[in-house]
């Protein structure tokens, strides 16, 4: 892997079920305050510095937690903890993402598809 593949990190980090389950037991606990990664690293089982690989290894467990925890700008919490409100909003962020991506994916494509064709 060179260093500019190991710098943008494509790949999720592994976690382990335990790890998720720890991380929906400390949310649990918050009463449905929003916690951040630094928060989480600061306090949970596996405490360290909220470095950017850190971060990344949190996102992973609520990207692994199959709905259950909910991840924004605000930091993380229960799905169940969300208000009508709030899981609206979070939603509608999560959807407008996910669709700026397609269109990015779409727009890379058709330049991608140009640079093949010339390259023939």
């Amino acid at each position: 892997m060179t260093s500019a593949q190991a710098e943008l990190d494509l790949f999720a980090p592994e976690v382990s079920g335990r790890e998720v389950e720890q991380f929906v037991a400390f949310l649990g606990e918050r009463r449905g305050d929003w916690v951040t990664a630094a928060h989480y690293l600061a306090l949970g089982p596996k405490r360290g510095h909220p470095s950017e690989d850190n971060k990344r290894w949190v996102r992973a467990l609520a990207e692994a937690s199959a709905g259950r925890i909910c991840g924004g700008s605000r930091g993380y919490r229960l799905t169940v903890a969300l208000s009508d409100g709030e899981f609206d909003a979070w939603r509608a962020a999560w959807l407008r993402s996910a669709s700026a991506i397609q269109e990015r994916v779409k727009r890379a494509d058709l330049v991608r598809a140009g640079i093949n064709a010339m390259t023939v």
